[in-house]
């Protein structure tokens, strides 16, 4: 099984077979993907009512991309800024 980020078509494929009541596993083998990664994407994208969209995932993993390599690049900064500024970290 591939080590991949899902796309935009595996997503509109989990939002149809979601929507037409298939288990996560099913989904998982139609995808050839593991079951925990359609798990995981069902749950970190949902609704409050347990409601996928494919678009709205979509956007939310690239703001948490966006996010994180915000985070990412702050970290790697950090340490010269305070080496410049003569500070030390707490």
């Amino acid at each position: 099984m591939s080590h991949t980020h899902l796309t935009a078509e595996e997503r509109d494929s989990i939002a149809h077979m979601h929507a037409l009541g298939h288990y996560r596993i099913e989904i998982a083998r139609k995808l050839s993907r593991d079951p925990s990664t359609i798990s995981r994407e069902l749950r970190r994208n949902s609704d409050a009512a347990g409601k996928y969209f494919a678009g709205k995932a979509d956007r939310k993993v690239r703001r948490r991309r966006q996010r994180l390599q915000a985070a990412a690049s702050i970290d790697k900064e950090t340490p010269q800024t305070l080496r410049h500024r003569d500070l030390q970290p707490m």
